[in-house]
């Protein structure tokens, strides 16, 4: 076994944020449940084409309506039972047996097996969807040389995979790097940079450390890894190098970790990608989908929009001779890592020697394939509910994504046991497998800007596994806050394995868990399964409007206490975020009174409500982006920011940003709360059914 595979080091930091993921934990299990992204934005569409039935007697309707629905609930605990642990098991065998790293052969036949799966469970379509884009690959291991003033060489460091099991001693490994990194060699000075935050630089100015010309070392976590090197330049750096710390990543000593337990071994190295585009998916075609007759940008034009200098990842253990060379401190403690050593920040002045960085990466155009599997509704075919997990791995990907992808197959396999039965989902219900999501949502993205105008007036709800277990301590989920509802009825509807608690009591019992966040594969499946089963099957849409009200209140008050003393020295308050927040309660109690008594026979006024509650997650996207240079950042309620620790209403911390930078005014932090309450004031709009 590698150090990178079933230890689970192809972890992906890629979306970090701060304040929702906790990035000293070993393995983040999520299911991670969300309106779909049109292109990055979050938006959500209804396609407008009831088919209005004549009246019919009220009495046989209601009794064919309740009979349908008995129906369909017998069907989803028969199919919530057809999970199985061996199909599991047997089916994340196949798919980590091999290397498959984006657009290889490997991931290619896995796409061809899973088609065929497909349409043997009674799938009305499967299709593989292809995208020529460009990736990144090393065409051999990075080095890293310390050298004397002479140029003596003192130590010489090839970045190459350990391998802890004979068995998985495969050529097909990919070395450690980091997508997109450029190639080259680099000499300089070495200098320490904590996690690379803002803050870490900020305080190496204080003490007057200069980056330029050398190279940086920085922490694996705290911040999303693909802006480490874009700060690293920033501050005039030539190279930079991550490492994973102990402190993060062996939080039980380096002695106590894989095999033995469940922490990284200090041969391990992580993988990921450092791509900052201001568009997910492919370079060459920003905003279109990498399909024959698309405008590709020139390579030179490209490149400038991919990380400037070199980076390159490695283990702990190579990092210890690097943090030798350093000496001095800062007054922030945080500096301080796990390993047996005290961490410098710069070296002497009056040590002569150097340190070289070779990255050896090439970039080359690739075809990556998604797979979608199609089940066509019955009654609103038109109607997408979509259930999807990424299958490329850096290595073997045991846990990401290929935990997730035994996920998705056993889904479908039990779905297709009860297509056998006679059942058809009100709903379509749309499989997909997605490509090369480890460079940067490749796969994704490219399929959502093919379709994003389909997408747009069809999708009801993505539903997303990545990794699917971890460990046997409890599930774990997030979702937007329409979906709250509905995600924690799924799991009350499933059978914890520990008890005759349902998973839904187990989860909330063991809450909150920063260190043993786990999930058992067979849960999760049956959760995702019943979640997936309940928004295809209900007449009116289990989508619940009161969860926003709550994270709206929640989020104001977070965000009160994170930056009340910048909004108070720009004479700012949110108070009119307050005022409309109150209105969108009153708003929400009256929608959710009209649904619990609506008549769901009455198609006419069933489609009504639907169509407003997949309107309201739309309210919320911006007509313009609300962060420079992120074009499909438009939530402006739920966009993260990219500079400061904010999960709620990204535009204004990024405002209250640029006014510490000089580059906004108060002005700009007024506009962008403007932007909150004209989200708010319509979605209060889309709930009211008295019209314009």
């Amino acid at each position: 076994m590698t150090t990178d595979s079933k230890a689970s080091l192809d972890l992906d930091d890629n979306a970090y944020d701060a304040q929702k993921r906790d990035t000293r934990r070993l393995i983040l299990i999520s299911l991670i449940v969300a309106l779909v992204a049109i292109a990055i934005g979050i938006l959500a569409g209804y396609f407008i084409g009831v088919k209005v039935q004549s009246d019919r007697d009220d009495s046989d309707a209601k009794t064919s309506a309740i009979k349908q629905e008995e129906e369909n609930l017998e069907l989803h605990r028969k199919a919530v039972h057809f999970v199985s642990a061996e199909e599991l098991k047997e089916t994340l065998r196949y798919f980590t047996s091999v290397p498959h790293a984006p657009a290889s052969k490997e991931t290619y036949d896995q796409a061809l097996y899973i088609k065929n799966k497909w349409l043997s469970y009674g799938f009305d379509n499967v299709d593989l969807k292809n995208y020529s884009v460009l990736l990144s690959f090393p065409e051999k291991p990075g080095e890293i040389i310390i050298q004397d003033g002479g140029n003596k060489e003192l130590n010489r460091t090839v970045i190459d995979t350990k391998f802890l099991e004979a068995s998985e001693n495969d050529s097909r490994v990919l070395p450690p790097f980091n997508a997109f990194s450029p190639a080259g060699t680099v000499k300089g000075k070495l200098v320490y940079a904590n996690y690379g935050r803002t803050s870490d630089f900020e305080e190496l100015a204080k003490h007057g450390i200069n980056c330029t010309g050398k190279i940086v070392l920085m922490r694996l976590g705290k911040t999303s890894r693909i802006y480490k090197p874009m700060r690293a330049h920033k501050a005039g750096a030539v190279g930079l190098i991550i490492f994973m710390d102990p402190e993060e990543y062996a939080k039980k000593g380096t002695s106590k970790v894989y095999p033995e337990y469940n922490w990284l071994p200090d041969s391990a190295v992580q993988r990921g990608t450092i791509k900052a585009t201001s568009v997910r998916g492919d370079t060459l075609t920003p905003g279109y989908p990498a399909i024959p007759g698309i405008y590709r940008l020139p390579m030179d034009e490209a490149k400038k929009e991919l990380p400037q200098i070199p980076v390159q990842p490695i283990s702990y253990r190579d990092a210890i001779p690097l943090l030798r060379m350093l000496r001095g401190s800062v007054n922030d403690s945080s500096f301080q890592g796990a390993l047996p050593l005290t961490y410098g920040i710069e070296m002497d002045p009056s040590d002569n020697r150097t340190v070289t960085l070779t990255v050896n990466t090439v970039l080359q155009r690739k075809v990556v394939t998604n797979v979608i599997g199609t089940i066509r509704g019955k009654q609103e075919p038109d109607k997408l509910v979509l259930l999807g997990n990424h299958r490329d791995a850096w290595t073997f990907g045991a846990a990401d994504g290929s935990s997730g992808t035994a996920a998705l197959m056993e889904t479908s396999r039990a779905m297709g046991e009860i297509i056998k039965k006679g059942w058809r989902p009100r709903r379509s219900i749309v499989f997909c497998s997605w490509g090369a999501e480890e460079p940067q949502l490749m796969g994704s993205a490219e399929w959502l800007e093919e379709f994003s105008k389909l997408l747009y007036s069809r999708s009801v709800a993505y539903l997303n596994v990545d990794m699917s277990v971890d460990g046997r301590y409890s599930f774990r989920a997030k979702s937007m806050p329409i979906m709250d509802w509905v995600l924690a009825d799924s799991a009350k509807k499933v059978q914890s394995p520990y008890g005759n608690e349902s998973v839904f009591d187990e989860w909330i019992r063991k809450l909150p868990s920063t260190t043993k966040s786990a999930g058992l594969p067979k849960v999760t499946t049956r959760v995702w399964l019943q979640l997936s089963l309940t928004l295809a099957d209900s007449a009116v849409l289990p989508l619940n409007t009161t969860r926003y009200w709550d994270m709206l209140t929640y989020g104001v008050s977070y965000f009160e206490k994170g930056f009340g003393s910048k909004l108070g020295a720009l004479n700012v308050t949110l108070d009119d975020i307050k005022d409309v927040i109150t209105d969108f309660k009153k708003a929400s109690d009256s929608f959710e009174d009209i649904v619990a008594g609506v008549d769901k026979n009455n198609d006419v006024k069933v489609s009504q409500l639907n169509h407003r509650l997949l309107m309201l997650e739309r309210a919320f996207i911006d007509n313009s982006p609300i962060m420079p240079g992120k074009p499909f950042q438009r939530h402006v309620i739920l966009t993260p920011s990219y500079h400061v620790s904010s999960s709620y209403f990204g535009g204004v911390a990024e405002a209250l940003y640029r006014v510490d930078q000089a580059t906004a005014n108060a002005e700009d932090v007024k506009r962008q709360i403007s932007s909150v309450v004209y989200g708010i004031r319509s979605a209060i709009t889309i709930l009211s059914l008295k019209g314009i």
